[in-house]
């Protein structure tokens, strides 16, 4: 009977949205791989910047709540990529390839604070870094003298 169901109604189902978004599973992977090597650096940003020496102190101070937020954003990211794409295909016949501009933001976002977290761990400015720096004094200028 349980067979039966799972078989004839929820197997179908899990096809037929597996299909749908067949085409898009790399970029899940990818805002994946940076959504981990943000918590990564994270960690060992926190590690630095707190001074924590010797394996078991480390221990002490990991906490899963912070875990928790990678999770949130990871569901979070994946269901609102998912809407971007089907939307479209939905009303549309077809996609708008608006997932890439999606995936581009949210990927560079985590990008964005990998990079800082490099450059915390690593006591250097990185060129990233030295860049966004130049932008803001630009902008800080020009706001000043338009005042």
């Amino acid at each position: 009977m349980i067979l039966n169901i799972i078989l004839n109604k929820i197997l179908p189902i899990l096809m037929t949205v597996s299909a749908l978004f067949a085409p898009v599973f790399s970029i899940f992977y990818i805002i994946i791989l940076l959504l981990l090597l943000d918590a990564l650096t994270g960690v060992i940003k926190y590690y630095k910047v707190n001074k924590i020496k010797g394996f078991f102190n480390k221990l002490k101070h990991f906490k899963s709540s912070k875990f928790k937020k990678v999770v949130g954003k990871l569901i979070w990211y994946t269901l609102f990529l998912m809407a971007v794409y089907a939307t479209p295909i939905v009303i549309f016949g077809s996609s708008l390839y608006l997932i890439n501009i999606a995936a581009g933001i949210i990927g560079f976002n985590e990008l964005y604070s990998i990079i800082e977290n490099v450059g915390i761990i690593t006591d250097e400015q990185t060129l990233f870094n030295k860049i966004l720096k130049k932008i803001s004094d630009r902008i800080n200028f020009w706001s000043e003298k338009n005042l």
